[in-house]
């Protein structure tokens, strides 16, 4: 095991992550970015807790076999490695707190770039210390905005060393005014020289006329004795136009005495040809950070934030937006056959047909490798949402892409979604559309699923082994008390459509209905005399009853793949006000699946009927859940199940 000294300078283990489950290392490829989290242990080693397999895009196609910190040894920077010591001291890292650091990295092949590595340091009350951090390439992003600042810096100096024409004139009679000095250089601006009188007429007449409204603003400020400044357009008599700007200062005046303002005019095309300039590389620098760059269509980035934008304004005035997602079918082939760079170019052209298939103001990105997602403002129904995301998917196969002298044939699979009860969130309402996604893939691709058709077959599809095997685990337990396994199927169902509900998103709802499957393992160590007992329980025998939910979470927290549902076994029976078990958390201490399960079971254990009583009837469960909220359970959890048991009823 190493050493934390090792790990604070190296930093990065390329293992995967060990559940099969977890897509991190595409989620990560997709935003370009190392993700990693690591338990620094008192005892000075270290434990890898996530890490992407990255490698290959930051530093290169490293031989296979070489340990972890070639990352360090090999491709950081001679001259950055220092501060990236010192940055990661150990006794820094282990008393808590920030990190970033912006180093270079020398590829493989020479090419050096820019990275921003930004780490969190939590220490945790027995000692360890838990490390999360991420690496990403910034170089592109860098580039731009140096390109910005320099444009910047030079509108600076020109705006210092511009020439100025300074003039004076006063307001006659009539209102008009009238030259009465002028100083050197007017023939700079008008592009020839000319006598004084006929300087401020050929002035005046060849100002474009779209910049006349402004020229009588000025003039009408002037006239009020008001400092007064404007920029227009003068097409000089060597036929170039010119950005003119001019200001003017009224003088004070006595009575009869004419309005005489003092004025400068100065000559700042370049100044304004540069501020475009600036304009342009800025908007440039904006659209990169938000651009694919290989298919010029939106990033994931930019998408979540639309997406996250319009179900907000959605929910204001109540419409419903949805998403679309395409995968290419058998695209491995592609890459395999005409290399990456034939993957490339199928990659533009798909992404140029879904942009010109789509209507102007739906927003197309690029997901992650050849997957693609399309945000959908406003959809009626679900059979307008058939009709616009069949359209889009038939748009990539319309025809064959051309490729060299031949003609490459490509699909597309696509899943689609609406808004609606527990989709209101960007990541609830885009796992839905991949979940539609994936039922289509299993089905033969070349084909458009939506959420709404999909059967219990299909969910039943698509669960993880995770939940296969807390179903196993659970009906073993089920076996071993003697009892039916449908409480544990009723929990965790009931479990993950309230999480659904609360919008926690994919993960926490895996871990609920995990939970719900696996909150009663612990009473496989009850002893039968106990377990089986048909009248109440004696003090002792509840003494004894209440381990199973320590146990329970005890067993789970070490199997693989099921261990992030460990605290929604153990703490399912702790109560909102702090006085439950094991631990006796309080409130929000209490972990948010652990909250939802131990609301369920109280549920069904009131509704289900059991050896030694009768359940409740449905109302009167209802009257008592109610009554249990803000004691033994937590108020939101009970109204989101109360919601959900009124759009899912159940026979009690």
């Amino acid at each position: 095991m190493r050493t934390v000294r090792s790990l604070v300078t190296r930093l990065l283990d390329g293992r995967r992550p060990a559940d099969p489950d977890v897509r991190l290392d595409d989620i990560a490829f997709a935003a370009g970015l190392h993700l990693y989290a690591l338990e620094l242990r008192p005892d000075g080693t270290y434990r890898t807790l996530v890490s992407t397999e990255l490698r290959a895009m930051f530093v290169g196609d490293s031989p296979d076999g070489l340990e972890d910190d070639v990352w360090y040894d090999d491709h950081i920077h001679p001259d950055d490695r220092a501060r990236y010591d010192a940055l990661f001291d150990a006794d820094a890292v282990r008393s808590g707190g920030q990190f970033e650091l912006s180093y270079r990295l020398v590829r493989d092949d020479g090419r050096v770039f820019e990275v921003v590595e930004r780490a969190r340091a939590r220490r945790l009350p027995d000692g360890r210390v838990l490390l999360e951090g991420s690496v990403a390439d910034v170089t592109e992003e860098r580039a731009a905005r140096a390109r910005a600042a320099e444009v910047e810096e030079r509108l600076q100096r020109l705006m210092e060393a511009v020439e100025e024409v300074v003039y004076t004139a006063e307001i006659d009679a009539d209102g008009n005014p009238q030259m009465v000095f002028l100083g050197p250089g007017s023939h700079k601006l008008i592009g020839g020289a000319l006598p004084f009188e006929e300087v401020w007429p050929t002035f005046r007449a060849r100002t474009d006329p779209d910049d006349w409204a402004e020229r009588d603003q000025y003039f009408t400020n002037i006239r009020s004795g008001r400092h007064a400044s404007r920029v227009y357009r003068l097409h000089g008599l060597d036929g170039v136009t010119r950005w003119i700007w001019a200001r003017a200062y009224p003088r004070p005046r006595g009575d009869g005495e004419p309005l005489t303002f003092d004025g400068v005019l100065s000559d700042i095309s370049e100044r304004h040809q540069v501020a475009e300039e600036l304009r342009v590389a800025r908007d440039e620098a904006q659209r990169r950070s938000r651009v694919d760059a290989l298919t010029e269509v939106f990033n994931r980035a930019h998408f979540v934030e639309e997406l996250t934008h319009e179900l907000d304004r959605a929910a204001r005035e109540g419409e419903t937006p949805a998403v679309l997602m395409l995968d290419l079918d058998y695209f491995k082939r592609v890459n395999d056959t005409f290399l990456h760079a034939g993957g490339d170019i199928v990659l533009r052209e798909v992404a140029r047909r879904i942009a010109g298939a789509v209507r102007g103001y739906d927003t197309v990105a690029r997901w992650g490798g050849e997957e693609f997602v399309v945000l959908l403002p406003t959809v009626r129904d679900d059979e307008s949402l058939r009709r616009i995301a069949e359209h889009v998917r038939l748009a990539i196969s319309v025809e064959p892409i051309p490729f060299g002298d031949d003609e490459l044939a490509v699909t597309a699979s696509a899943g689609a979604a609406r808004a609606g009860i527990g989709r209101f969130t960007a990541e609830s309402l885009v796992d839905a559309a991949d979940r539609a996604l994936y039922s289509a893939k299993r089905r033969g691709r070349d084909r458009l699923r939506l959420f709404g058709e999909l059967t219990e077959s299909d969910f039943l599809m698509e669960e993880p082994d995770a939940i296969r095997i807390a179903e196993a685990m659970s009906r073993s337990a089920s076996v071993r008390e003697g009892v039916s396994d449908l409480h544990c199927a009723r929990v965790a169902d009931l479990s993950a459509r309230v999480a659904e509900h609360l919008s926690l998103g994919a993960t926490a709802v895996l871990r609920c209905r995990l939970g719900g499957w696996l909150h009663d393992l612990g009473k496989v160590a009850i002893p039968d005399r106990i377990l089986s007992k048909a009248g109440p329980l004696n003090d002792d025998e509840w003494a004894v009853m209440r381990t199973h939910a320590a146990l329970g979470g005890e067993i789970v927290g070490r199997i693989p793949g099921l261990a992030d549902a460990g605290p929604a076994v153990r703490h399912h029976h702790e109560r909102y006000d702090g006085g439950g078990y094991p631990d006796g958390l309080l409130g929000d201490e209490i972990p948010i699946e652990a909250r939802i399960v131990g609301a369920v079971d109280t549920w069904s254990a009131m509704t289900e009927e059991r050896v030694y009583r009768t359940g409740l009837a449905r109302e009167e469960a209802l009257v008592e859940l109610e009554r249990s909220a803000g004691t033994q359970l937590d108020p939101d959890v009970v109204a989101a199940l109360k919601a959900v048991l009124a759009a899912f009823p159940t026979p009690r």
